[in-house]
């Protein structure tokens, strides 16, 4: 969560954008260890009353989703100033802290539902260029201060069960509404423990007696669109032919295995791996208008927001499906 984060929340977020729409319930204060003594901001908040330059309202609408007031916005802006988040060693205006609020509530989300810890937070942070100082001082004050104030919970509710797909899609090109027609519904807190919130609002299901299944809505107000992406947690780790098995269980029948790779993590200085496999079915080029190209990757432990969790030793505890391709450029990425 260094400073490109800030540049990110400050412009990143558009109507279109779904990863942080989906809100969290207060978080628990029970770690960590190596966080320090929360800041405690001044009172200011210059800029508050200021109009809008953007049209765009979808940052504000998180902030007031989550029930975060000007005056939040402006004390976590005053922490990640004096704790060197700034933008180019600057001080950030109000708009750079609003976009900085709603990007880290996503953090308050996964450290509720217990997706990551918080010394997991700040690892993340130092192995992204942020002084350890810097990160303990920010994290504390989210850890006692921001997220405990967040008040709203997940925006998303189950869909009323819809008939059975006509099509040959099994899970993955099904929409939304097809899939509590044939799966227990699960509440979405299961999905952000498992799979973080990078692409909440997240629907779950009970997939099989172990195994959690989580999709999405591609676009927020177009739910006839076929989904184009399936999380699996199996519960505990499994041979990569059972992995691929269920993986192929939410795939049309006609879908076929093209090629195997071994995936690594963007970060050189990583050594966790993943497997990285394509598949292709005809059928789900049809319902999807193109090649019907699927990307089925297989992670040892968890994927996380630096990729794979740990070193792939022929066992998998999640399977990720979505449709394209990983291994066309004979590199994939966890």
């Amino acid at each position: 969560m260094a400073a490109s984060v800030l540049a990110l929340g400050a412009t990143s977020c558009s109507a279109d954008d779904d990863s942080t729409a989906a809100a969290s319930t207060s978080v628990t204060t029970e770690e960590t260890a190596t966080t320090s003594t929360p800041v405690s901001p001044p009172p200011a908040c210059e800029g508050a009353d200021d109009e809008p330059t953007d049209s765009d309202t979808s940052i504000q609408d998180i902030l007031d989703s989550n029930g975060v007031t000007d005056q939040m916005v402006c004390d976590l802006g005053e922490v990640t100033d004096e704790a060197g988040y700034g933008l180019d060693n600057r001080n950030t205006n109000f708009e750079e802290r609003q976009g900085f609020a709603a990007v880290v509530i996503d953090t308050c989300t996964e450290v509720a539902a217990g997706f990551q810890t918080w010394d997991e937070v700040i690892d993340a942070d130092v192995a992204t260029g942020a002084p350890l100082s810097d990160s303990q001082r920010l994290n504390g004050y989210l850890r006692e201060a921001f997220c405990p104030a967040l008040t709203a919970d997940s925006a998303v509710a189950q869909r009323v069960p819809g008939p059975a797909e006509e099509n040959a899609a099994r899970g993955l090109g099904s929409t939304v509404d097809w899939y509590p027609s044939q799966y227990a519904a699960l509440p979405e807190s299961d999905c952000v423990a498992r799979f973080g919130t990078w692409i909440s609002p997240f629907f779950g299901f009970q997939f099989d007696a172990e195994t959690v299944m989580c999709t999405r809505e591609p676009y927020r107000d177009n739910v006839v669109d076929p989904t184009n992406w399936v999380g699996l947690d199996l519960g505990s780790p499994v041979y990569e032919d059972t992995a691929i098995a269920t993986a192929l269980a939410v795939l049309p029948e006609d879908t076929r295995i093209v090629d195997r790779l071994i995936g690594t993590n963007s970060d050189p200085s990583s050594s966790n791996t993943c497997v990285s496999i394509d598949a292709q079915s005809v059928s789900l080029g049809d319902i999807t208008g193109d090649d019907g190209y699927v990307s089925i990757l297989l992670y040892p432990g968890r994927q996380t927001d630096l990729g794979s969790s740990d070193v792939y030793g022929g066992t998998a505890q999640q399977v990720i499906v979505s449709t394209g391709r990983g291994n066309e450029d004979r590199d994939p990425v966890c």
